[in-house]
């Protein structure tokens, strides 16, 4: 068969093509996330070369490993935990994982912001960046309660910042500069929330008024 003859073909392609997307340290150093795709390559193997999507929960489903938690590791880092559960079914596995698709590097900035939205993540800069990016605050941002879901491998942190003191004074605290994947959260103000609630307690009001003015005519 073509595909059998041409395996090394093939693992040339899975290699090279990656690397027109990244240069050969950063493909080394990049850490998976979801949504990249993976070509896993087992050589002398060619039923077990397979493309693989990383899950929104960062696994992977693979032929007689099954789910492998892949999201926040490199590609070598990958192939070692794929070979070590094929070792069960071959001896000595040659695997080989390249990245053939990533998922981008994005920033997502939400709340009360007036252009909420995915924006792209570019190195070095500062959370303002992005707001500006998203058209700054609305009226009702709480701006004080701002704050920043980073996801790790043991799961999301969350940073809080007061962006009252970069923003007003120009004073910078913690985590301001952001990292791909990140969530910018802006809440609403206590007041603001209450002020959307104003015409709704308002109609409550009215129909609690009626009915016991109803209940009242009733007896």
């Amino acid at each position: 068969m073509w595909y059998e003859g041409n395996k090394f073909i093939c693992l040339w392609i899975v290699l090279i093509i990656p690397l027109q997307v990244f240069g050969n340290n950063d493909i080394a150093e990049y850490r998976i996330r979801q949504n990249d795709v993976l070509d896993v390559y087992v050589l002398n193997h060619p039923e077990l070369i397979k493309s693989v999507v990383v899950s929104a929960d960062g696994y992977i489903s693979y032929p007689l490993v099954g789910a492998i938690k892949v999201a926040g590791l490199i590609t070598s880092e990958v192939a070692e935990k794929i070979k070590a559960e094929l070792s069960h079914y071959i001896v000595d596995p040659k695997v080989t994982v390249a990245l053939a698709k990533f998922a981008g590097k994005k920033v997502h900035v939400i709340g009360e912001i007036k252009r909420p939205g995915t924006f792209d993540y570019v190195e070095g800069m500062e959370i303002t960046y992005y707001l500006a990016l998203a058209g700054g605050p609305t009226l009702g941002a709480n701006l004080s309660k701002a704050r920043v879901i980073r996801m790790g491998e043991e799961g999301p942190k969350v940073f809080y910042i007061n962006l009252n003191k970069v923003l007003k004074k120009g004073r910078k605290g913690p985590n301001i500069v952001l990292q791909s994947g990140d969530t910018v959260v802006i809440p609403e103000t206590l007041l603001y929330r209450i002020r959307e609630l104003t015409p709704l307690m308002g109609v409550i009001v009215g129909i609690v008024t009626s009915y016991m003015i109803y209940l009242t005519r009733k007896k």
